[in-house]
């Protein structure tokens, strides 16, 4: 299990951008309550999904580091209120209407931290949906499946974006068409023509009860990739 200064480095590497940056927004939150603290040395305290989920909203939906814990306070209690295809776990459904983003992120990330067959066990639950990489059926795919998971971000196209001030987060899976049998392509930008035939995933966070003022001119969003969750689920499976 990573430490926390550990999962701060993989997360500024993961994202590139400043270690010293993230620091702080993780200063910020562990002064709140919201990263698990213990000693120091071998007794500091190992870093879980909940940690990992977080320091990935306070990194991504704050716009400064002094904001951090107001994000992530807010963020994690935001609800799916729209969803197209899930996805499951021993916690339950990670994309069901209903369910906060901080729950969703965090049994991604658990998911993540499950090494399965040369891969990620999130990464075999998204690519076992792929019409496009697994036409023979399950017993090829599973043969697959360590090849197809380290190519894993050229076969699906993943946006996880935080959107401000209005708080809201939308989730998107798309295959790319890609089977695993050439040199793999750069995943293209969602298309809107070919989005329905190719969508795995959709989900909608947002604050069920309160319909957001649309008086602002801004309109901030920051994107990370399901690629960023399997990396920082394999640093705190470590």
């Amino acid at each position: 299990m990573a430490l926390l200064s550990t999962l701060v480095k993989a997360v500024a590497e993961i994202e590139g951008i400043d270690e010293v940056q993230v620091g702080w927004v993780a200063r910020y939150l562990r002064e709140a309550g919201l990263l698990s603290q213990a000693g120091r040395g071998r007794g500091a305290a190992h870093m879980s999904a909940t940690d990992a989920a977080n320091l990935l909203i306070g990194v991504n939906a704050s716009s400064a580091p002094k904001d951090a814990v107001r994000a992530v306070e807010v963020y994690r209690e935001l609800v799916c209120t729209d969803s197209i295809g899930d996805i499951s776990s021993e916690d339950g459904s990670i994309f069901a209407l209903g369910t906060s983003f901080g729950d969703s992120l965090e049994m991604a990330i658990s998911l993540a931290a499950e090494e399965f067959g040369g891969g990620s066990e999130l990464e075999w639950k998204i690519l076992i949906r792929c019409n496009f990489i697994n036409p023979r059926g399950i017993s090829d795919f599973d043969d697959r499946f360590g090849v197809l998971a380290h190519n894993f971000g050229s076969i699906v196209r993943s946006e996880i974006t935080f959107c401000r001030p209005n708080s809201s987060v939308i989730l998107k899976i798309s295959e790319t068409g890609w089977t695993g049998t050439d040199q793999p392509p750069a995943p293209p930008p969602f298309d809107e023509d070919e989005e329905r035939s190719r969508l795995l995933m959709q989900a909608l966070y947002r604050n069920s009860e309160t319909d957001y003022p649309t008086s602002g001119d801004r309109f901030d969003r920051t994107t990370i990739s399901l690629s960023t969750l399997s990396r920082v689920g394999g640093v705190i499976r470590t």
